[in-house]
């Protein structure tokens, strides 16, 4: 199983019943229930293609636009992010709503749920490493540019490297 296959199963979850729930913003919100087969598959493919375009969209704009990168990346996510609400909606229309939320054990367990103990420490490592990079911009850059952008990479590291340790205590027995 690949990151992508994970990061995609990341947004289901299958109910005691047999039925599926997915859940277009992971942690945040109810679900919906999936009753039909094709549908789930559709969210699936709609969700990795995101994704995937998502990626392929930021990773060559950064690498244009070096020196407005966070306007563009900016812009962009303001005109990604309506694609992915209006196209979820869209195979989603008619789907119920499921009663309960996700719980973060749930979550993180389900996030987990493919990846090894090794994978998942190399990940927090590697955030952290990122952390103190962004922290070292953001302490002793004299550009405005590199200030902001050391100060979203040390939060969004961090976020990452919290996730992280969290899976991995998901993964350990209690």
């Amino acid at each position: 199983m690949n990151y992508l296959t994970r990061v995609v199963d990341s947004h289901f979850r299958k109910n005691p019943d047999g039925s599926v729930v997915f859940h277009p913003w992971g942690l945040v919100g109810r679900g919906y229930v999936i009753s039909e087969p094709e549908r789930a598959a559709r969210l699936r493919t709609f969700v990795r293609v995101h994704f995937l375009t998502t990626l392929a969209v930021f990773t060559g704009a950064g690498m244009m636009f070096r020196h407005r990168g966070l306007e563009m990346l900016g812009a962009l996510m303001v005109l990604l992010l309506p694609g992915y609400i209006v196209g979820i909606r869209l195979i989603l229309s008619g789907a119920p709503r499921n009663a309960d939320g996700h719980s973060p054990q749930e979550y993180y367990a389900s996030k987990a749920a493919g990846m090894s103990e090794k994978n998942l420490r190399q990940g927090f490592m590697a955030a952290v490493v990122f952390a103190a990079g962004g922290v070292f911009l953001l302490l002793f850059s004299h550009a405005f540019q590199d200030r902001l952008f050391g100060g979203i990479t040390a939060v969004a590291a961090m976020v990452i490297a919290i996730v992280h340790r969290r899976m991995l205590r998901s993964k350990r027995p209690r």
